[in-house]
């Protein structure tokens, strides 16, 4: 007998996966490191494309210390086995919903139930108020019956202090992508490779580092979330090439990935094989910086405030 399989709905995702800074950024950088030999006997493209997958790791190592994806992701926060307590508060029945991962955007849906095995979707997500690490839910208006109230709407229900099953859909993380078309001075609008966690009024910085040329722009009011083209409140004083980074990530995180590709690029390059003699193969290989760098311990310094508090 086939069995239908059940996938969870709390998945992370998110539309592209942008490196936190470009391989242009970390060129201008003052690290002192050389990536001119990263594949030795390779021509500059390819050394260039192999620091773009470092800088890639570099970005998921800062992840992984933060313990959350800090871009922009669309999450899922499931109700726990005994489910969200109802509370009564002027009146109002709403559910108090603690999020894994902050900052939180925006609350995209929710769905919730009397019963796990049945929910339904709100229509309506006026009210939701997002705070820094919960995010409260009206819930009036859930039909059907709770537990000890008369059949009905659930405005009818005496009390707070019932359950209620479900999730909610919400957008966190900071706005992380780069330009995918050329754009001319005085443009007013950009085109980025993904517009995940851009809302109106946003502010995001063009990092331009092959001009020199960064300039730090706000969303305007008539932008749509979700539409292609972002519309800006003023006009861009530079030009702008396609690729060029356009980000609301942190500066600190962004220098963080700036000094973990460094630590990377250096604790590879400080490796060394050991010949017990020139006539022999090599016995083995030892690192020329042990523990961790200074590099690393800056960049972890740096990331500690945007670790996820569990």
């Amino acid at each position: 007998m086939s069995v239908t399989p059940i996938y969870p709905a709390y998945v992370p995702s998110y539309a592209t996966r942008e490196s936190y800074i470009t391989v242009d950024e970390f060129l201008a950088a003052p690290t002192g490191t050389d990536t001119t030999q990263l594949l030795p006997g390779q021509n500059a493209a390819a050394n260039r494309d192999a620091l773009a997958g470092v800088i890639q790791r570099a970005s998921s190592e800062a992840d992984v210390f933060c313990q959350q994806v800090l871009a922009a992701t669309q999450d899922v926060q499931m109700a726990p086995p005994q489910g969200w307590r109802i509370q009564l508060r002027s009146g109002l029945q709403t559910i108090w919903v603690p999020v894994d991962n902050t900052p939180v955007i925006a609350v995209t849906g929710a769905t919730v139930g009397w019963d796990p095995t049945s929910v339904t979707a709100l229509t309506d997500l006026t009210g939701v108020w997002i705070g820094r690490k919960v995010i409260t839910v009206p819930v009036t208006g859930i039909t059907g019956v709770p537990p000890g109230a008369t059949p009905g709407i659930y405005p009818s229900w005496p009390g707070g202090g019932g359950r209620i099953w479900g999730y909610v859909n919400y957008v966190n993380g900071f706005f992380n992508a780069t330009l995918s078309a050329d754009v001319a001075a005085g443009a007013t609008s950009v085109t980025p490779s993904d517009v995940l966690g851009l809302y109106p009024g946003l502010q995001f910085v063009i990092y331009d580092s092959l001009f020199a040329h960064s300039e730090t722009v706000t969303v305007a009011s008539n932008y749509t979330p979700g539409d292609a083209t972002v519309p800006l409140v003023s006009a861009l004083t530079w030009p702008h090439n396609s690729g060029t980074a356009v980000s609301a990530l942190p500066p600190a995180v962004r220098q963080a990935v700036i000094s973990l590709t460094a630590s990377l690029i250096k604790r590879r390059g400080g490796e060394s094989l050991v010949l017990a003699s020139i006539t022999e193969e090599p016995s083995r290989k030892t690192i020329g910086e042990s523990g961790m760098s200074a590099d690393e311990r800056h960049a972890y310094d740096l990331l500690t405030p945007f670790k996820r508090v569990r």
